[in-house]
């Protein structure tokens, strides 16, 4: 993985930041480009086991009004179900940091690998789907 776990706060934070001021399109435009279109792994990822996800778009939730992004595993038994995760959750958010000492990772819950853009991400997410 490639970003530290301050670093990955730090994206965090700012997202966090941003969502939290409302109505202004420029504003919107930043927090949605906070998580580009493209191919991610999770932190769970390993060698043997891979945990690839295509990530479609970020979005404001029309009931809470909440930024979540849209994504698909590529593995597994949820492989290709759409999903939907807060951008910037407490606990569980896409951009949120991850501090596990028992498993020896901190940093980023997922990492982008591959930027690519959301009219060919059916044709590149086969590439990494198992």
């Amino acid at each position: 993985m490639k970003n530290s776990y301050a670093e990955a706060l730090a994206i965090h934070d700012h997202a966090q930041e941003l969502a939290e001021q409302t109505g202004d399109p420029e504003t919107e435009l930043l927090v949605r480009g906070s998580v580009p279109t493209g191919i991610y792994e999770h932190f769970k990822s390993a060698p043997d086991n891979r945990k690839y996800y295509a990530v479609e778009e970020v979005g404001r939730d029309v009931d809470d009004g909440l930024y979540r992004v849209s994504y698909r595993a590529l593995y597994g038994k949820y492989r290709g179900m759409l999903a939907f995760r807060e951008l910037v959750g407490v606990e569980k958010g896409f951009l949120m940091p991850i501090d596990r000492p028992e498993i020896s990772y901190s940093g980023p819950r997922f990492v982008l690998i591959r930027r690519c853009p959301r009219e060919m991400l059916s044709e590149i997410s086969g590439e990494y789907m198992k």
